[in-house]
């Protein structure tokens, strides 16, 4: 199939989810912080070399200055990006300083492959800087496609002006520029596409971890949800508070599950708003726990006498009867699950005690 203009209009305007774009930014800047080193490393040994064996092939003093130069480029941006607090915390400087990078050792590459040109040696080094680019790294074609090919121009217009470029095979040369880009630009496209896959599987994972750890009527955390929050709660003095539903079976079978369902809901709204976000969870079918972590006894009475006050103001048009709660609490250090175990059996007995005192049902 021939690719059409609008083919092309996609595959250069079309940007990722940002997320996605994200996670392509952290892998490209962790990747270059590798090859920066490894040049750097490189840079340093030829440099060393060059300055003490020489090479009669080689200008000694041009290949020293050429290698000090690739060490300070690569060392340089290794530094920038590291420590440099304007270009290590914002993403849109940390690009501008990769484009001045990439430019820099792009000119840097050119310069020493025309040289090796001229003395007849393999021009390897522009060859080695733009396949890093295409294979290692991960650009939007908008970025790889204009720079490839104007350094593969510029590379080639310096040979010519020198010998009319009579040792390159023109059609050879700019076929390898243009594979470049389309190696580019396929990296690119997959990378989007693994990543994007990768990404809406989190989140389908997210959601899923989140439906069974949340009871869908209360919008409570459920047991499960209970048993991942634990380890938060070690090491601190806890109140639990355990709420029952007064006469909640009788709400079901007078009114019918669907009106159960509502007067399960309008607590658990009480119960959100009296207590700490993220305190409530449902804890059997009626029954409702809540966690409150350091806190005094005058706190947690002040909290339990405002949901009695939020029970107390729930109407639900479809019942008769009043919606009552009974409450116990109990107060205990957790370090391991039988401390919580322990204190969660002491604020049973009082809501035992507690559910003595109920309203009759009428």
């Amino acid at each position: 199939m021939i690719m059409s203009i609008e083919d092309l209009k996609t595959i250069f305007t079309t940007s990722p989810d940002s997320d996605v774009q994200r996670r392509i930014d952290d892998e490209n800047s962790l990747i270059m912080r590798y090859i920066t080193f490894v040049f750097s490393i490189v840079g340093l040994i030829a440099m060393v070399i060059f300055l003490v064996l020489g090479n009669g092939r080689y200008n000694s003093n041009y290949s020293v200055k050429q290698a000090s130069i690739g060490f300070l480029i690569n060392f340089g941006y290794c530094l920038l990006a590291r420590f440099a607090a304007f270009f290590s915390r914002n993403r849109n400087n940390k690009r501008i300083l990769q484009t001045v990078y990439f430019i820099a050792l792009i000119i840097w590459s050119i310069n020493i492959s025309i040289y090796h040109y001229q003395i007849g040696m393999q021009t390897s080094m522009f060859y080695i800087v733009i396949v890093c680019i295409v294979c290692l790294l991960t650009f939007t074609p908008k970025f790889t496609a204009p720079l490839i090919l104007f350094s593969f121009e510029v590379y080639f217009l310096m040979a010519y002006l020198y010998d009319g470029a009579k040792n390159m095979l023109s059609v050879n040369y700019f076929s390898f520029a243009f594979m470049c880009v389309l190696g580019a630009i396929m990296r690119y496209r997959l990378k989007v596409k693994a990543i994007g896959q990768m990404v809406e599987l989190e989140r389908i994972n997210a959601v899923l971890g989140r439906e069974a750890r949340e009871d869908k009527i209360t919008g409570l955390r459920n047991r499960f949800g209970l048993t991942d929050d634990f380890r938060k709660f070690k090491g601190h003095e806890l109140c639990i508070i355990m709420i029952d539903i007064d006469h909640f079976k009788r709400f079901n079978d007078t009114y019918g599950h669907i009106v159960g369902d509502k007067v399960l809901t309008e607590v658990s709204n009480a119960l959100n708003t009296a207590f700490s976000p993220g305190s409530g969870y449902r804890f059997g079918g009626d029954e409702l726990m809540v966690i409150l972590s350091d806190r005094s006894e005058a706190e947690v009475l002040d909290k339990i006498d405002l949901f009695k006050k939020k029970i107390d103001e729930i109407d639900i048009s479809e019942i008769r009867h009043k919606v009552t709660c009974s409450v116990g609490y109990a107060f205990g250090h957790v370090e391991e699950t039988g401390d919580f175990l322990e204190v969660n059996q002491w604020a049973d007995e009082r809501l035992y005690e507690s559910k003595k005192l109920r309203p009759e049902w009428y």
